[in-house]
């Protein structure tokens, strides 16, 4: 399982065996490689990052802090 943040869109790819997996198991949870654990937190970090670019989140904070004084 890999995720990515494009254009304002998260999107989740899978491979052969997950899909099957996903299939057979509608509306229920599925267990994922421990392994796989520091990828998936990669790409989520790298998505998040990247939504708050587009947002100008970082911007916005400093903003505040200047307003509030922090």
């Amino acid at each position: 399982m890999r995720i990515s943040y494009e254009n304002g869109s998260l999107y989740m790819s899978f491979t052969d065996e997950e899909v099957d997996q996903i299939a057979s198991n509608k509306h229920t949870a599925i267990k994922v490689d421990i392994r796989k654990l520091k990828v998936l937190h990669e790409d989520v970090s790298n998505a998040v990052s990247q939504y708050w670019r587009d947002q100008n989140i970082d911007e916005r904070l400093q903003k505040a802090k200047g307003r509030h004084n922090i």
